[in-house]
């Protein structure tokens, strides 16, 4: 009787620490870790497009797997800046048109690309990290020492792109989504 009873605890014992190794339920391992994460617009379409002065809601979803497995967190830290080069979305059939050089000019030399930081525009909801608001302002502030900002899109047929980056606490792991500014002059860029 002892037997039985040892060896059934031995099994018991094999069966258990075989399962909790194996991505069964009772794997206590840190699983919850994202392999990417999507940004996504709140809303109407998911073409991001905003025009200069006006607000963008967008999302972050963390996911896992080939299959993009949601994993449930709402700890985020976004980030924005402008982009230099890059097309962005026009449609949701995926036409893209090039993003507009953003330029300043410092006298006495001539226009020179400009990609400052927009996070500064970027309004993360304090009930849940994975919602932000961007706010992109009617005029690129420029540095000290330079002319006047453009305004987005007054140079170019196109709208001027921001990145905006959404990364887990540690920044391991970030999505990211290019972002149209649109100059309210012309919303139809």
């Amino acid at each position: 009787m002892r037997r039985i009873a040892l060896t059934l605890v031995v099994l018991g014992s094999a069966a258990l620490s075989a399962c909790t190794g194996g991505g069964s339920v009772l794997n206590f391992g840190s699983n919850s870790i994202p392999d990417h994460i999507m940004i996504t617009q709140v809303g109407q379409t998911n073409t991001p497009r905003v025009i200069a002065g006006t607000s963008i809601d967008l999302s972050a979803q963390a996911l896992k797997g080939a299959l993009g497995s949601t994993i449930s967190t709402n700890a985020f830290k976004w980030t924005a800046a402008l982009v230099t080069s890059g097309t962005y979305p026009v449609n949701s059939l995926g036409g893209t048109k090039p993003c507009a050089t953003p330029s300043i000019t410092t006298p006495p030399a001539g226009p020179v690309a400009f990609a400052p930081d927009y996070t500064a525009f970027i309004v993360v909801s304090a009930a849940n990290q994975a919602n932000a608001r961007f706010t992109p302002p009617v005029t690129i502030p420029a540095p000290a020492g330079s002319t006047t900002g453009i305004l987005a899109g007054s140079t170019s047929t196109n709208a001027y792109c921001a990145v905006l980056n959404a990364s887990t606490p540690d920044g391991l792991t970030t999505g990211s989504v290019i972002v149209a500014i649109v100059n309210p002059q012309f919303p139809e860029q």
